[in-house]
């Protein structure tokens, strides 16, 4: 049952963000659903994907950031995807030390295994937005998004709806052909 609430409110998450209405030809809407469904829920051979991975992480603990990574890249090896390891790794420490130098407070990182693919995000207590910033070459921080921007297909941030805190959140896919 968990599965079909999961698409539910995939469908609905996705019809939110368009903005209720999609322009889709009639005769392939069901198509295109069923490709998003199935990218997001399913393994290329139909078994169903275990749903998250859920890390909260807080601030002054120097081993949670490596147990997160350690964390997530033993869900990718669950879910067949070890070969988004270090990218992975990688963006995780990124997105959970922004969380917790700008927050002040914990992260809950949480990852979803798409289709060839993962999806990292990063709660946190803050409702300030991250800049994206060119740093100089002496800079010691500031390369964070840009190394998110450059490595992951997609990122972004949304808002948590009460106001209270944000989510960051990148999307990494393996290369195909």
């Amino acid at each position: 049952m968990t599965l079909i609430t999961d698409m539910a409110g995939a469908i609905r998450e996705e019809r939110d963000a368009q903005g209720d209405v999609e322009m889709i030809p009639v005769a392939a809407a069901p198509r295109l659903w069923a490709r998003r469904l199935r990218r997001r829920f399913f393994t290329r051979r139909g078994r169903a994907l275990q749903r998250r991975l859920d890390v909260r992480v807080e601030p002054g603990d120097p081993s949670a950031l490596r147990g997160a990574r350690r964390a997530v890249m033993a869900q990718l090896h669950h879910w067949g995807l070890g070969a988004l390891g270090e990218t992975t790794a990688l963006l995780t420490s990124e997105l959970i030390t922004n969380a917790l130098l700008y927050s002040g407070g914990p992260g809950l990182l949480t990852a979803l295994p798409l289709v060839n693919g993962v999806r990292l995000e990063v709660r946190d207590s803050s409702a300030m937005l991250p800049n994206r910033w060119d740093a100089d070459e002496g800079a010691v921080s500031g390369r964070g998004l840009m190394l998110v921007e450059a490595l992951a297909q997609s990122w972004g941030v949304e808002p948590e709806p009460d106001g209270d805190g944000k989510q960051v959140w990148c999307e990494i896919f393996i290369e195909t052909g």
